[in-house]
């Protein structure tokens, strides 16, 4: 499931079929590539803002996200964590996607994820501008960390992934 499909998205609670926001925000753990809540916006300006831990969340489709219950909303100031995450803008989505050395290497512009989990599997990068547009999907097996200037991956490593998967793929043909 690609997140760029909850961002903006309204947020229902299941059970009522009540309306409570629209989702403005992905939180992912800094340490590890999962996403931990999304933050929902009560009004435009976006000052009433609750937090959906991504258990709570049933499923997401045709424009709506749609939670367990109200009581799986949580007030943005009581989630201390959550909040310090987002106060050093440690965000995914736009950011800047960093080698080791914290070159860029493109803008993070999605990913996809198992709802079940919040595990995120790949990255969806794009590099360049106008009409020269690269496109990448990098794995989140390569995923270091979310720091101030962007996320890491060590890039070094995928040659090793890559021809690990092809040795597993001719074990299986032979």
């Amino acid at each position: 499931m690609l997140i760029r499909k909850f961002v903006g998205a309204d947020c229902m609670i299941a059970k009522q079929e009540v309306l409570v926001g629209k989702v403005v925000e992905v939180v992912v753990d800094p340490n590890r590539p999962k996403i931990v809540a999304l933050i929902v916006s009560q009004n435009e300006k976006k000052t009433k803002r609750k937090i959906v831990k991504i258990a709570s969340v049933i499923d997401g489709w045709n424009g709506l996200v749609w939670i367990k219950s109200r009581e799986n909303l949580l007030d943005f100031d009581k989630a201390k964590i959550i909040a310090d995450i987002v106060g050093r803008g440690y965000l995914v989505l736009d950011r800047w996607a960093l080698n080791k050395n914290l070159d860029r290497i493109g803008r993070i512009m999605d990913f996809d994820f198992d709802l079940l989990t919040g595990m995120i599997n790949n990255f969806h990068l794009e590099k360049g501008i106008g009409w020269w547009k690269q496109k990448r999907i990098i794995g989140a097996r390569l995923f270091i960390e979310i720091i101030a200037k962007g996320v890491v991956f060590d890039l070094e490593s995928s040659a090793d992934l890559r021809l690990q998967k092809i040795q597993e793929v001719e074990l299986v043909i032979q």
